[in-house]
């Protein structure tokens, strides 16, 4: 799963998290699921995949992926 936000709006707190945060989703039926932070890296958005400062994929690293804007939408923060 990835989620994604503007660094101005609601994801302005990504650049915050750290190793071992922990977070979690409400889902509609009632039930939550809970994540920890496990990797936190700066990287790119190429418009077809998310990646690592060295334009290696990180999508598949972990089952949530975030990520906001640092200095335009192609440099972004990845928590996962």
């Amino acid at each position: 799963m990835i989620a994604a936000d503007h660094w101005t709006q609601g994801f302005a707190t990504l650049k915050d998290v750290t190793v071992g945060t922990e977070a979690y989703i409400l889902h509609a039926d009632g039930t939550t699921t809970h994540y920890k932070c496990v990797e936190v890296l700066d990287g790119h958005n190429t418009g077809h995949i998310i990646t690592d400062s060295q334009y290696r994929e990180v999508v598949s690293k972990s089952d949530l992926l975030l990520y906001t804007c640092i200095d335009g939408w192609r440099n972004v923060r990845v928590v996962l």
